[in-house]
């Protein structure tokens, strides 16, 4: 049986709507911004491990270019397959 359903749920529906990797502790934010309480969610910590463990997120780094030609490297999760997440939940719930 899988945990967390909801949190899973709201966490996928976020990183399908993001073009950019999320870290957990932007995650956090978001997840409190749509509605969830901070003590349902808890910490970033435990965020990122739920990342970790549901099928179809997956943690990336990218470089990115600025306006003014300078490159950096953006880091977070990103939902990688909507389809694994969805095969997953059904087998699973």
């Amino acid at each position: 049986m899988v945990k967390h359903k909801a949190l899973r749920r709201r966490i996928v529906a976020i990183l399908d709507l993001s073009d950019e990797p999320i870290t957990a502790g932007s995650l956090v934010e978001r997840l409190i911004d749509s509605g969830l309480s901070q003590r349902y969610i808890g910490n970033t910590g435990r965020v990122a491990q739920v990342l970790k463990s549901t099928k179809g997120v997956t943690f990336k780094t990218i470089k990115v270019k600025g306006n003014q030609g300078e490159t950096h490297m953006l880091h977070g999760y990103v939902l990688e397959s909507h389809d694994a997440f969805t095969d997953w939940v059904k087998n699973s719930w």
